[in-house]
């Protein structure tokens, strides 16, 4: 499965304009984006995490050497942050938002878009990975 079909998922749920389809729309779009990073280093050859699967996936964005990924594995973290908050934290009203559902809808393609715009085998996609096998090797 695509991952970004999570994210569409997430952008017909805010037609919903409920708190569980605001809720459910920050947990699938966190979760696009994450398969989509994951997806990302297993096509340079990466194993997936065998345990702290988030936290490692985040760390291999931030230790990439590159600026754009490295930012984007801060605001993975704070994505993480509200997809914990929204499937976990149900006394919180703020997932139950629909402008803070839409932002996160939109954060989530914007991060994906980032990902799509690193072609395979470009120079770009090779720095990241000899720099990312550098942090696995230690």
């Amino acid at each position: 499965m695509r991952p970004r079909l999570f994210l569409e998922l997430a952008e017909l749920l805010l037609e919903g304009n409920g708190p569980a389809a605001c809720r459910t729309v920050i947990s699938r779009a966190y979760y696009a984006v994450f398969h989509t990073v994951q997806e990302f280093f297993e096509l340079m050859g990466f194993a997936p995490p065998k345990r702290d699967y988030h936290i490692i996936v985040q760390r291999r964005l931030l230790a990439s050497g590159d600026n754009e990924l490295a930012n984007m594995g801060s605001d993975l973290g704070d994505l993480h942050q509200q997809r914990i908050r929204a499937d976990y934290r149900l006394a919180d009203k703020g997932p139950e938002g629909l402008r803070q559902a839409r932002a996160v809808a939109n954060e989530a393609r914007r991060m994906i878009d980032i990902l799509e715009k690193c072609p395979i085998y470009s120079d770009r996609w090779k720095r990241i990975k000899e720099t990312v096998q550098k942090l696995e090797e230690l």
